[in-house]
């Protein structure tokens, strides 16, 4: 048996955690913040249910499409036509376009120069 004794701690389960009233205060008021925060923005997207608008091809049409054929290339030169519908899946949300930049692939290739169209 050993000479050494060593004394038992008290029993600190009951005590529980202690904090000063400022820091409970605190911690409460920015916990209900932060949760109404979250609340406010869960609610926000509900609503809002943001969702990419979508654009279909209605009509091409062909105009003037004619081949010159100069001695050092040849060159096609044609007038393009399109109508290009937008739908807006989101009935609660406009969406407005500053502008809109288009131009014709064929094949993966870019056919014709980049154009701007008006604000819609």
């Amino acid at each position: 048996m050993s000479l050494l004794v060593a004394a038992t701690p008290k029993d600190c389960s009951k005590q529980g955690l202690r904090f000063p009233k400022l820091n409970k205060k605190l911690l409460y008021t920015v916990s209900s913040l932060h949760i109404s925060l979250l609340f406010l923005i869960f609610l926000l997207s509900l609503t809002l249910h943001p969702s990419k608008p979508e654009f279909y091809l209605k009509d091409t049409a062909v105009y003037q499409l004619a081949l010159f054929a100069a001695p050092a290339s040849r060159l096609l030169n044609s007038t393009i036509q399109t109508i290009i519908v937008s739908c807006n899946p989101n009935s609660r949300v406009g969406i407005y376009y500053d502008w809109l930049r288009t131009y014709t692939a064929y094949k993966g290739q870019q056919i014709t120069a980049d154009a701007v169209l008006p604000p819609f």
